[in-house]
């Protein structure tokens, strides 16, 4: 799997939603190895404000997932058959 498939949907545009979630996750685990590793208390206190963003984008790209409808090129290319 190529990474930039990773950030397409199923008609090949790219999801701005996958690489908001993409870079807020990457964004936590490096204040999770910052904590544990480079503080002196070797503890994670994740930030409740990072925490929120993240359930965010992901609620958003599972509920919008729901919403969305196939384009009429679809539809129109199985009825031909």
């Amino acid at each position: 799997m190529k990474i930039l498939q990773f950030f397409q949907e199923e008609n090949g545009q790219f999801s701005s939603s996958r690489l908001l979630a993409f870079l807020v996750a990457v964004a936590m685990v490096v204040d999770y190895m910052y904590s544990v590793f480079a503080t002196t208390a070797h503890a994670w206190h994740p930030d409740l404000n990072l925490v929120l963003i993240l359930l965010t984008v992901v609620t958003g790209k599972a509920v919008g997932k729901f919403g969305e409808t196939k384009t009429t090129t679809d539809t129109l290319t199985t009825e031909s058959k």
